[in-house]
C-alpha cells in the first residue's frame, strides 16, 4: 500500500469528513488518492482554509486537515497555524520538506515550525510513516492544538505495510494518574469554600460534567472558552470585566479556586483586562487540571494534566459549607445577570443574545475579531454545548467567516456568524466561496459603522499626540463596503427593526447577511465596549463589604482606569 492510501485510511480512522486546502504539485500525489468518502474543500487561500479547517475539527471533535504545498503555501497557512496553536483548536497542517533547502519553493520550515509549535512533526523516507502519522493526530485531538505534518518531498508514493495498529501514545506525554488527581483534589478542596472554573475540555461528554455539577454542592462560572450553563444549581455567571458581577463576587469570596481545561488566562489587553478570565492579581490556592500545561494560568499552586477528564469527574465527591453556599445564593438573584449595554454595538449584540435565548436556538455562535468580539461575548451564554467558538489570543481579524463555514460542515446545523466591516474586508475569498455557495444556511450579523474601530480605539483611548486626531483619519481609513455585493441582505438602522425582524426569522435556510448600521458619532463609543474595572479599589471594597446593591450599580467604563 502507498503512503498516500495509508494516510487517508488514517483520515477515516478519525471519522474525519472534510479536509481543505490549495493543490500545489508536491501534495499532488496525496491528494491523488484522496477517497471519495471524504470531500476536498478550498474557500480561496491558504490562510482562510485553515480557519475553516480548524473550526470543523473543533465542532466535530475530531481534527481539522489542511493539506498545502510547500514554500509559499505554507508560509500563507501559518497564519492560520499560529491561530490553532494559541487558540487551542485541532488543526493537523500537511505539507512537505526537502533535504536541500534553498531549492525552488524550499526554506527551513521544520526548524521554522518548531518556533510555533513544540508538536512539528517530520517524517522522512524511512521512518515509521504510519506511526507518526497517527501521532500528529493524537497530539492535535488530545491537545486541541495545532500540530506541523511535514513529509520528505517525493516519498508520498513509496510503499509500505499498513497495520492499522492501535498506538500507546497517552505515556509519551507524561499525564498525572488520575486516581492521584482524584484523592489529592477531593482531600485538599472537600467541606472548603470552593469555586469550579469552567474552561475548554476536548472531547468530552458535556453529561458527565453536568452530572458532576448536580451531585456535587459546589459553585461554578464559565469563562470565554466555557459558556454552556449545564445546569442552574450554584451557578454564578461569567467572570472577568465583561462579566457578571455575582460570579466577580464568587471568585472574591472563594478560599479556592478548582479550574478545569482551557479558560484562556492570556485574555488580556490595555483595554479590557481579564475579559473573562481569572484575575491575574488573585492570591488564594488554585488548582488547575489541564489536558496541556501550558494551558493553566501562570498562578496556579497545583497542576494536573490529563487526558481523562471524565474519570475525575465521576469519581470526584466535593462539598462547599452550607454557610459559603448561602452567601453566594443571596447574590444570585440581584448580580446574576450581563452588565447593562451603553453602546449602539452593545445594544445589538445584547438583543441578538436576547433572541437566542428566548427561541431556544440550537445552533452554533461564532465571532470574528473586533469590538463585536467582546460584545457577543459580553452577552451570549448557552444551553447546548459545542456551540461557542470566538478567538482570545492570536485573533486573527476576519476568522469569523471561515469559522462559520467550519461550524456548518461539522454540524450540518444553521450558523450565526458576527463580524465586523474590517474583518469583512480581511476575508475576501471566503466571501466569494459563500456568495457562489448561497445555499449554505449561515446567517452573518455584519456590524457597519465605516471605520476599523478597534484601531480608532487605540487612537482615542492613547492620544499619542497631538494630531492623533488627523493622524487617526488617515490611518484608519477603510474602504466603505458596499451592500449590493452582499446577496440575501437586510439592512437596519435601528433597533426595533432589527429585533422583530431578527424574532421573526431567526434562522435561515440559506446564506443570509443582515447588516446592521452603527451610526458615526464624534467618538468610538458609538462601536466601544464597556466594562468593568475589577481593580478598582471601590468595586473591590464593594465585593468585600457584601454591598449587594451597590455592587449591582457599579458604574461600566469605556476608558478603564488602568492603575
Amino acid at each position: 500500500m502507498k503512503k498516500t492510501e495509508v494516510f487517508w485510511k488514517i483520515l477515516e480512522k478519525n471519522k474525519i469528513e472534510y479536509v481543505f486546502g490549495i493543490a500545489g504539485s508536491p501534495v499532488v500525489p496525496l491528494l491523488a488518492y484522496k477517497p471519495n468518502d471524504i470531500t476536498w474543500i478550498n474557500v480561496g487561500n491558504e490562510l482562510d482554509n485553515g480557519f475553516v479547517a480548524q473550526s470543523y475539527g473543533l465542532f466535530s471533535q475530531t481534527v481539522g486537515v489542511i493539506i498545502v504545498t510547500g514554500g509559499p503555501g505554507i508560509a500563507t497557512a501559518i497564519s492560520a497555524f499560529g491561530n490553532a496553536v494559541h487558540e487551542k483548536l485541532p488543526l493537523v497542517a500537511v505539507s512537505v520538506f526537502s533535504k536541500n533547502n534553498g531549492g525552488f519553493q524550499s526554506w527551513d520550515i521544520i526548524n521554522i515550525s518548531k518556533q510555533i509549535t513544540p508538536y512539528t512533526v517530520s517524517i522522512k523516507s524511512n521512518e515509521d510513516f504510519e506511526k507518526k502519522v497517527n501521532y500528529a493526530f493524537y497530539i492535535a485531538k488530545t491537545l486541541n492544538t495545532g500540530v506541523t505534518l511535514l513529509i520528505e518531498e517525493n516519498t508520498m508514493l513509496d510503499t509500505i505495510s499498513y497495520h492499522n495498529s492501535n498506538f500507546n501514545f497517552r505515556k509519551l506525554l507524561h499525564f498525572d494518574n488520575e486516581n492521584n488527581i482524584v484523592k489529592k483534589i477531593n482531600k485538599d478542596l472537600n467541606n472548603t469554600d470552593v469555586l469550579v472554573v469552567l474552561g475548554y475540555i476536548p472531547n468530552i461528554d458535556y453529561n458527565v460534567i453536568k452530572t458532576f455539577l448536580i451531585n456535587n454542592n459546589i459553585p461554578f462560572v464559565l469563562t470565554w472558552k466555557e459558556r454552556t450553563i449545564l445546569t442552574d444549581k450554584y451557578y454564578c455567571g461569567l467572570i472577568g470585566s465583561l462579566g457578571y458581577h455575582s460570579a466577580n463576587y464568587a471568585v472574591y469570596h472563594a478560599k479556592k479556586i478548582l479550574i478545569f481545561g482551557n479558560i484562556s488566562s492570556k485574555l488580556n489587553n490595555s483595554s479590557y483586562n481579564e475579559a473573562f478570565s481569572i484575575d491575574y492579581r488573585i492570591n488564594k490556592p488554585i488548582y488547575s487540571i489541564v489536558a496541556d500545561e501550558p494551558d493553566a494560568i501562570e498562578q496556579s499552586t497545583e497542576i494536573f494534566t490529563t487526558d481523562n477528564f471524565e474519570y475525575i469527574f465521576k469519581n470526584l465527591r466535593l462539598n462547599a459549607p452550607k454557610e459559603f453556599l448561602d452567601k453566594l445564593s443571596k447574590t444570585y438573584s440581584i448580580l446574576r445577570h450581563p452588565l447593562k449595554p451603553k453602546s449602539y454595538l452593545e445594544k445589538y449584540c445584547y438583543l441578538s443574545s436576547i433572541i437566542y435565548s428566548k427561541k431556544n436556538l440550537n445552533i452554533p455562535v461564532v465571532t470574528g475579531v473586533g469590538n463585536h468580539w467582546y460584545s457577543i461575548g459580553k452577552y451570549f451564554t448557552l444551553t447546548k454545548s459545542n456551540s461557542w467558538l470566538s478567538s482570545t489570543e492570536w485573533a486573527s481579524i476576519g476568522c469569523g467567516y471561515q469559522y462559520g463555514i467550519g461550524a456548518y460542515l461539522a454540524l450540518k446545523k444553521p450558523v450565526w456568524v458576527f463580524e465586523g466591516d474590517g474583518g469583512t474586508m480581511f476575508a475576501g475569498s471566503t466571501l466569494l466561496y459563500l456568495i457562489n455557495n448561497k445555499h449554505l444556511p449561515i446567517t452573518i450579523i455584519l456590524f457597519k459603522d465605516k471605520q476599523y474601530s478597534a484601531i480608532v480605539e487605540s487612537f482615542d483611548k492613547q492620544n499619542l499626540s497631538e494630531n492623533h486626531k488627523k493622524n487617526k483619519e488617515i490611518i484608519c481609513k477603510t474602504e466603505n463596503i458596499d451592500e449590493k455585493i452582499f446577496p440575501n441582505s437586510y439592512n437596519f438602522y435601528n433597533f426595533k427593526e432589527f429585533y422583530e425582524y431578527l424574532s421573526k426569522y431567526p434562522i435561515s435556510k440559506t446564506l443570509r447577511f443582515i447588516i446592521v448600521h452603527i451610526p458615526k458619532g464624534h467618538n468610538i463609543n458609538n462601536s466601544g465596549v464597556f466594562s468593568t474595572n475589577i481593580h478598582d479599589k471601590k468595586y473591590v471594597s464593594l465585593l468585600k463589604n457584601n454591598e449587594i446593591e451597590l455592587i449591582n450599580d457599579y458604574e461600566t467604563v469605556y476608558k478603564e482606569d488602568k492603575t
